[in-house]
């Protein structure tokens, strides 16, 4: 009885070695998440990642980084080395960064793939690794699932020894443990009411989180977009819309349309500083604006009446028998017409486009502000 176990014993370890050898890739500290090529890998991480000085991102859950300082950051294993499962999954639009196991990662956002650890390796070694399956075959037929491990209404997936689990919207970690962060759809939702940089989610599980300047006037918080085109410039030609300007923002199209979608108001200023300048002439545009359409509006900013200004809809431009202040079009009177654009499918202001102030005693210069909503 006792040569029948050594002899199983010996069969046993030779099954072992031939199945690592052929299933188990040893990689290197600096090997990379990006690397990984199939959906479950079996990887053996020298000793001594924790010194690392990749950037990783994420906690439990991870877009990018070294695969041995991930797994010491998630408990898998110790600064000694040992084995890894890696499962590639599905994607997230944050991973929070945190400090543990003395590895800190960072919070990174949007990326197409994710990957994690097999939940049931959890601080296992290399060594303790194998050596449960002593107790069965090379095959395994138990079901990891069974005593349904995944939190959260996640879904557990059954692999070989091991499991893992797709976790519901607004969760993450091995098991589906952790709360993902909810964070602000705006300013108007940050609680600290201090001015500064905060991340947002306008349109969460669409767009990525991304960063915002605020702005708090008492309890009101604004949400500003700066642009290229802030300063007062000087319009450089003769001809009607002559001088044409397009608006960048330090945000894409997709980031501020989310935050517009979001909030309440959104609104943004114009003033055209004028000396023999005008807007319009008769039914003719010579200055004019454009929203994310492109298209030149007939009106200047604060009124949607065709040819028309602020002052020309209250009756208080300097000469009442034009609708704009600059339109008297005289070269000896410095005015200017100004007001915001509200109308949210204007927004955020994309064009300008300017004529008549290169002539003798002309002159003419704009301001665009930037977009606020709230």
């Amino acid at each position: 009885m006792y040569a029948y176990k050594v002899l199983l014993s010996f069969l046993f370890v030779f099954d072992i070695i031939a199945w690592s050898e052929s299933n188990v890739l040893t990689i290197t500290c600096d090997t990379q998440f990006s690397e990984v090529t199939n959906l479950i890998s079996l990887l053996v991480c020298p000793p001594a990642c924790a010194t690392s000085t990749t950037t990783l991102c994420g906690t439990e859950t991870f877009s990018k980084g070294s695969i041995c300082l991930a797994a010491i950051h998630s408990g898998i294993i110790a600064g000694s080395g040992g084995l890894v499962t890696v499962l590639k999954t599905t994607g997230q639009i944050l991973y929070q960064g945190s400090s543990k196991n003395g590895v800190v990662s960072s919070t990174c956002e949007n990326s197409s793939v994710s990957y994690t650890f097999a939940g049931s390796f959890v601080k296992n070694t290399y060594l303790s690794r194998l050596e449960p399956l002593a107790c069965s075959s090379t095959t395994n037929t138990i079901n990891d699932c069974l005593s349904n491990r995944c939190l959260n209404n996640g879904t557990c997936h059954d692999t070989y020894n091991g499991f893992y689990c797709t976790c519901l919207p607004g969760f993450t970690g091995l098991t589906c443990e952790s709360a993902v962060p909810v964070l602000p759809t705006s300013c108007a939702q940050v609680k600290t009411k201090t001015n500064g940089s905060y991340l947002i989610s306008p349109m969460p599980g669409l767009v990525a989180p991304f960063n915002v300047s605020c702005q708090f006037e008492g309890s009101k918080g604004k949400t500003l977009f700066s642009h290229d085109t802030e300063m007062e410039t000087q319009v450089t030609s003769d001809l009607a819309l002559g001088y044409k300007r397009n608006i960048t923002y330090m945000l894409s199209s997709r980031q501020i349309q989310a935050v517009i979608k979001a909030s309440s108001h959104c609104r943004q200023y114009l003033k055209y500083r004028c000396k023999g300048s005008v807007l319009h002439q008769g039914l003719i545009v010579w200055g004019s604006y454009a929203g994310p359409d492109l298209k030149l509006k007939n009106h200047w900013a604060g009124t949607n009446t065709s040819f028309s200004c602020v002052c020309g809809d209250t009756g208080t431009c300097i000469d009442v028998t034009y609708k704009c202040n600059c339109d008297q079009n005289k070269n000896a009177v410095s005015t200017y017409d100004d007001g915001y654009v509200t109308m949210k499918s204007d927004l955020p202001v994309s064009r300008v486009e300017f004529g008549d102030a290169t002539g003798v005693g002309e002159s003419a210069f704009y301001t665009v502000g930037k977009l606020e909503c709230w």
